[in-house]
């Protein structure tokens, strides 16, 4: 049985007006605010808030920096000034050329690593006596 596998998942649907959901969203969101600033306010400032509010409603719609939505884009750089920043800075990473003081852990190492060099110096002699017997 054959199946059609779906191309452009990336794409959002076209809905109405060749626009999508979220742009017919952020539209009717500022229709709705400019008819709360045709209720509340004279004509002037109307003029001027409907104005903003038509420029961020387009600039929400259509805009995208960085290849994302403006609002995905305002929440990252909301969370880069919310969240801690910690910046771990080892003198071994920067590639200075210095090695850091052994800790405890490296001294085991260390050590365990010379008897294993030591067993294979060991293993070496006896495979050379073995070779020059003839065995």
């Amino acid at each position: 049985m054959k199946t059609n596998v779906p191309q452009f998942i990336d794409i959002e649907d076209k809905i109405a007006f060749q626009l999508t959901a979220k742009q017919l969203g952020w539209f009717a969101l500022g229709g709705v605010l400019i008819f709360f600033a045709w209720t509340f306010f004279d004509h002037a400032s109307f003029i001027a808030w409907s104005i903003i509010i038509g420029l961020f409603s387009l600039a929400f719609a259509f805009y995208r920096p960085a290849g994302i939505s403006l609002v995905e884009f305002i929440k990252f750089g909301f969370l880069h000034i919310v969240k801690p920043k910690i910046y771990v800075w080892r003198i071994e990473d920067a590639g200075l050329g210095q090695k850091p003081k052994p800790s405890k852990k490296n001294k085991e190492k260390d050590k365990k690593k010379g008897k294993k060099d030591k067993e294979l110096e060991d293993l070496d002699e006896i495979i050379e006596m073995l070779d020059s017997q003839g065995f």
